[in-house]
């Protein structure tokens, strides 16, 4: 599984990031980051609610 962002799409809300912090996080200034974008299958209906619930529908997963 491959995780990707919509950097045109992205406002760095961060509910990504405080639903998978593992895979997302929000940088100090403010940035949405993934810190891992290829996650193991065992994260993978947690990346899925991550998509989501993206507001700006700016997260993507391709298997």
């Amino acid at each position: 599984m491959k995780v990707s962002v919509d950097r045109t799409r992205c406002e760095n809300l961060g509910i990504c990031a405080s639903l998978v912090p593992a895979v997302f996080e929000l940088s100090n200034d403010g940035t949405m980051n993934l810190v891992d974008p290829e996650p193991g299958d065992g994260l993978k209906a947690f990346v899925q609610n991550a998509v989501y619930a993206c507001p700006t529908e700016a997260l993507r997963i391709d298997d």
